[in-house]
């Protein structure tokens, strides 16, 4: 815990690095999104999965 103002002014160097790069991620669950649904009717999982049912 800082002792003064000065001493919490000042930043720890691992808290100057950037958080967590989500963009890339994101891109491929869109990209995953799509792609199941440009899939045709019968290679669907929620298909296949009423007629085993």
């Amino acid at each position: 815990m800082a002792r003064t103002r000065a001493q919490a002014s000042t930043r720890h160097p691992r808290h100057e690095r950037r958080g967590e790069a989500r963009l890339p991620a994101v891109v491929a669950t869109l990209a995953a999104i799509a792609l199941y649904l440009l899939l045709p009717q019968r290679l669907l999982i929620a298909r296949v999965c009423r007629t085993i049912g």
